[in-house]
């Protein structure tokens, strides 16, 4: 009894030239003769076919070693068992511990994760692989909204929420508040802002939340609900922040959400105690920000690097670079937003604001956004987006594949900066240098503010501090009056 990769979805998803490499060979197979003779092989074929749909070809590959270490340790313990959850996870996996060792196989293995340069302890692959059965056998929940779950799954939701599409945020936890009252009154206040607002902001929100409900478990276990909050307790809850709580360096945006927060829940339950409880002072002095970018130099070393990335993720670096947008702008450009006419431009869809413009292309990016849409129609077929997930083609490429694949290339090549540490994930810096470089071009602040997408033009004196050209420019007249001076005072005696 064998499930060929051939009857497989990953397998058929795979293009003509994939399928010659001799590692997409179809005549792999999972050999579910080797558990059990009872249901349980039934159960594992719905689970392989299922991770098929969802894992791709090479995944699926490593997993097969994996099921029939699986499948023998199953077969030596468990001859009679029907199903994997007729028993307790803790009881398998335990057993699991001693088949290992008296196999003298390893419990744990070191890794190396060489996107971050570092290695960290894991467990056998077989214990991975047990708890994603498990789960999958696990009698499903019931996958509706109720305001009582302290999880919320976002696609549960009855309305539809604002969220990057290159973030895979599929829920909202509200688990760590550990006040049962703090918890609903929280939760309400969540529920109406998801309605406004994003679900990044939401997530700060909670996160502000889940902070201070530690604070209070440990040294106010009395305070139940924030209708008994008070202005005492909140400059109690700040002395430790400031004083004794080593977590962050600035607590600035995290008290803004908690503030924000307080706010919605006292409208919602009309506590008075929560009006106005924050004071300005409240706040660490925000600091000038001073925006950094990249030199000519380190563009170079990047672009050299570009050569080990493969081609599409290579484009989009180069694309987000030229177009000076925000990273989840250039990576849900979809292909009905380009137009190759006799004026090519984009339409910028923005996910941070939502907000949209169009901004001009020329003869580079047209060739480099052709290739793109090329490539992936040629690999996937017609999709939106110009740059999608190898796991699922009608959303785009998320944020944190293009983070591995970025910080793999820098550990790989040891690229470092103009101060001799190594890259990071700088795909904002590629904005601000653009912004920088329309500085040095003397664009004027409209200008400027148009091409970068921002509705008015206070950002741009933060871009202006970077160029040197702009700073000799606007310092030239002070630096001038100073050169007369000098040059009065030294007559006679310089002579």
């Amino acid at each position: 009894m064998k499930l060929y990769f051939k009857d497989l979805p990953c397998y058929m998803n795979l293009t003509p030239d994939q399928r010659k490499h001799s590692l997409y060979a179809p005549k792999h197979a999972f050999d579910l003769s080797r558990l059990p003779p009872t249901d349980i092989r039934n159960d594992f074929a719905a689970f392989i076919y299922d991770r098929a749909e969802k894992i791709s070809f090479s995944s699926l590959r490593s997993e097969q070693t994996n099921f029939h270490n699986f499948a023998d340790f199953i077969t030596d313990t468990f001859p009679e068992i029907e199903h994997l959850t007729d028993l307790p996870l803790k009881d398998i996996e335990r057993r699991l511990r001693v088949y290992l060792l008296m196999n003298e196989e390893r419990l744990s293995y070191e890794k190396y994760r060489s996107e971050l340069g570092k290695t960290y302890r894991a467990d056998n692959p077989m214990f991975y692989y047990l708890r994603a059965a498990y789960n999958y056998f696990l009698p499903k929940e019931d996958e509706g909204f109720s305001l009582e779950n302290d999880i919320w799954k976002l696609e549960s939701l009855p309305f539809p929420v604002r969220d990057s599409p290159i973030k895979e945020r599929k829920q909202i936890n509200f688990s760590k508040i550990r006040q049962e009252d703090i918890k609903k009154e929280i939760k309400d206040a969540a529920l109406y802002h998801l309605k406004r607002r994003s679900v990044s902001y939401v997530s700060v929100e909670i996160m502000a939340v889940n902070f201070l409900s530690e604070f209070l478990q440990k040294s106010f276990p009395e305070i139940i609900s924030l209708k008994d909050f008070s202005r005492e307790l909140l400059e109690e809850y700040l002395s430790y922040l400031y004083l004794e709580s080593k977590r962050k360096k600035d607590y600035r945006t995290e008290l803004s959400a908690l503030k924000s927060i307080f706010i919605v829940v006292g409208k919602l339950y009309s506590y008075d105690n929560l009006k106005g409880i924050f004071l300005k002072s409240d706040f660490s002095k925000h600091k000038r920000t001073i925006y950094k970018s990249y030199s000519d130099a380190e563009l170079q070393r990047l672009h050299a690097g570009y050569k080990l990335l493969d081609k599409q993720t290579a484009r989009l670096l180069l694309i987000h670079e030229l177009l000076g947008l925000r990273i989840s702008d250039t990576m849900t450009l979809k292909k009905e937003n380009v137009f190759f006419g006799e004026k090519p431009h984009v339409k910028i869809c923005q996910p941070k604001t939502g907000n949209t413009y169009e901004k001009t292309i020329n003869e580079e990016l047209c060739s480099l956004l052709k290739a793109s849409i090329e490539e992936t129609t040629s690999i996937y077929g017609d999709c939106d987006y110009i740059f999608v997930s190898d796991k699922d083609p009608t959303k785009p490429l998320t944020y944190a594949s293009l983070s591995y694949r970025f910080r793999t290339m820098v550990q790989t090549l040891d690229l470092l900066d103009d101060n001799g540490k190594p890259f990071t994930v700088g795909t904002h810096l590629l904005r601000h240098t653009y912004g920088k470089h329309l500085c040095d071009l003397f664009a004027d602040d409209a200008t400027i503010a148009a091409l970068l997408g921002h509705k008015s033009i206070s950002s741009v004196a933060y871009y202006r501090q970077m160029s040197p050209k702009t700073l000799a420019e606007s310092t030239k007249p002070v630096i001038d009056a100073r050169n007369e001076k000098i040059k009065k005072f030294k007559k006679g005696w310089m002579e």
